[in-house]
């Protein structure tokens, strides 16, 4: 089983025009966000190439990664949020990507409608392998009232295959914006996500007039003499816990006052909307 690993930065560099350089690499500090392949990932420099007055999580704050699924699905979109707390910075950023165990790239981002846009995304390879990434812009080094952190939120769908265990690794700077590279503080966490063997397959029940049908009951049968049987809610919702993926199943309705055509439905990943509408 292949893992992947979600590598998160989060690196504010300072907004001046100097260029400096980490062993034969080129970077330039910019508050506009750090360049790629700094993240602290597997194949990486991180943040304190640039900002190396003091060690890493050597600093009073911290960096959290919020939002992560303790089990992803397949295809499954999730938000997720980054915050850096240090209450002596004035400014904050991050850099984040997700690597296979191989080190490729994993699953895709998507960023929110946002005016201005605190977040963007730049592309790099290591070890020949291409990685996707996501980082602050200059609008998002702070948030306006917000004194001590900073929080970024953007989206994450997971691959859509098995790809194993999912690390999101972070890194962060909070930042004195003094327009030099010292007296800022980098640190690091990481959380894990693992396949969904399992999902949830849900939906509603409706009358033939398209009203809520409650009490019906509903039932999921698959292979192996796999069964399960719920009850609709007063609004004719329905849930299935804990269905194996890569089945198919066949889900059929019960009800005194109308009829209902069964369904079939090949499961890969969360079903939220296998609805039914009953005739007379």
């Amino acid at each position: 089983m292949q893992k992947i690993k979600v590598i998160i930065l989060l690196s504010v560099c300072s907004a001046v025009s100097a260029i400096f350089f980490v062993g034969q690499e080129r970077v330039s500090a910019l508050s506009s966000g750090p360049p790629a392949r700094f993240s602290g990932a597997p194949g990486e420099n991180s943040c304190v190439a640039c900002h190396s007055q003091f060690p890493v999580n050597s600093g009073s704050g911290n960096v959290q990664i919020l939002g992560v699924p303790a089990n992803y699905t397949p295809g499954q979109q999730y938000p997720i949020s980054v915050r850096v707390n240090d209450k002596e910075a004035t400014i904050y950023g991050f850099q984040l990507t997700a690597i296979r165990s191989g080190g490729a790239a994993a699953g895709t981002f998507q960023l929110p409608m946002e005016m201005p846009a605190t977040t963007q995304t730049s592309q790099g390879t290591v070890g020949g392998n291409p990685r996707d990434y996501v980082l602050q812009t200059i609008d998002g080094l702070f948030t306006n009232g917000v004194f001590g952190s900073n929080t970024w939120n953007f989206f994450w769908t997971a691959p859509t295959e098995n790809a194993g265990t999912v690390s999101f690794y972070a890194a962060g700077n909070g930042a004195n914006s003094d327009g030099m590279t010292s007296g800022d503080y980098v640190y690091t966490t990481s959380v894990s996500s693992s396949f969904a063997s399992t999902v949830s397959v849900g939906g509603r029940v409706f009358t033939s007039t398209g009203s809520p049908l409650r009490n019906a009951r509903v039932t999921i049968t698959g292979p192996n003499n796999f069964s399960q049987s719920v009850i609709t809610s007063t609004f004719g919702f329905y849930s299935f816990n804990e269905i194996p993926i890569g089945e198919t199943y066949t889900v059929s309705v019960f009800s005194r006052s109308f009829r209902f055509n069964a369904q079939q439905v090949s499961v890969s990943q969360q079903i939220s909307n296998l609805d039914f509408t009953g005739q007379e």
